[in-house]
């Protein structure tokens, strides 16, 4: 992936005089399927935009950034408060700017405390909060902390099946000790039992 990405760069950065299309694929690459008709300023972005953009390039496109895209997560923190903004707020639909500033606050009360909170907001607007508004919020936040869980669930089988298996690969090319045996079980159960490292970019994106 990480060369994928490079290559996508260098792509852009060629020019005529200068190919840069070593890592490119030639399943997509027109000029590694015909370099000799390949026009590059037909496609090519120009170099000093390219050599402005290389620092954000390097910085998303890094092999610790794109670990965190491999198995569908996200690389930016703030997409989980933008998915909300946009379900209040659709990017599609013309909305005024109170409009807009409406939904901001309101995206900001359910990313930071969640449905609840509309309790008091609507206790202070409307001086109560309706018998069944109460209730739809409580199974809102219900449902909503069970995903979170379910995720956080999933995430520490997933981290603990992969530390399993290079635990296997590490016992097939060296045979470790009982000691180091035990030390890496203690280790496992840690992940499994530990709330920690809960965060995933996008991951609390679950409704």
């Amino acid at each position: 992936m990480y060369h994928s990405a490079q290559a996508i760069f260098y792509h852009y950065y060629s020019t005529d005089q200068d190919p840069r299309h070593q890592i490119c694929d030639p399943k997509w690459c027109k000029y590694l399927q015909d370099s000799d008709t390949y026009d590059h300023d037909q496609h090519s972005i120009p170099r000093a935009c390219m050599d402005i953009i290389k620092l954000a390039f390097d910085e998303l496109c890094s092999k610790e950034a794109l670990k965190e895209v491999v198995r569908g997560g996200s690389q930016n923190p703030n997409e989980t408060f933008h998915g909300i903004l946009w379900i209040l707020v659709p990017k599609y639909r013309y909305a005024s700017g109170l409009m807009i500033d409406i939904g901001v606050g309101l995206a900001a009360i359910l990313y930071n405390d969640g449905y609840k909170k509309l309790r008091d907001l609507f206790q202070r607007l409307f001086n109560s909060c309706g018998y069944y508004t109460n209730h739809g919020i409580i199974a809102l936040d219900t449902s909503k902390e069970h995903d979170r869980q379910m995720f956080f669930s999933r995430k520490r089988t997933r981290k603990v099946n992969e530390q399993q298996r290079n635990q296997i690969f590490l016992n097939n090319d060296d045979n470790s000790s009982d000691g180091e045996d035990d030390e890496s079980d203690g280790y496992l159960y840690s992940i499994m039992s530990s709330d920690e490292d809960a965060y995933e970019p996008g991951g609390d994106d679950l409704d």
